[in-house]
């Protein structure tokens, strides 16, 4: 699917349903972070981000450094 038509699905979704745009995104971020980690068997953290004037979807998978202060107790 293009950016384009994604865009187009949800703006279909918005004026269907009646679902604020932002819920809309925020779900389907979740979703894609979801699937993401399902199918790679990601242990890491991931973050899904969608350009709503593109339709570009980026997905991110990073890890965090834990605070040194930790380790020296």
């Amino acid at each position: 699917m293009q950016g384009k038509e994604f865009l187009k699905a949800v703006d279909n979704i918005v004026k269907e349903k009646g679902i604020d745009e932002a819920v809309v995104y925020e779900a389907m971020e979740a979703a894609l972070a979801s699937a993401y980690k399902k199918n790679f068997g990601s242990k890491t953290n991931v973050k899904v981000t969608i350009d709503k004037t593109t339709g570009d979807i980026k997905v991110y998978s990073y890890l965090t450094d834990a605070d040194d202060d930790y380790f020296q107790r």
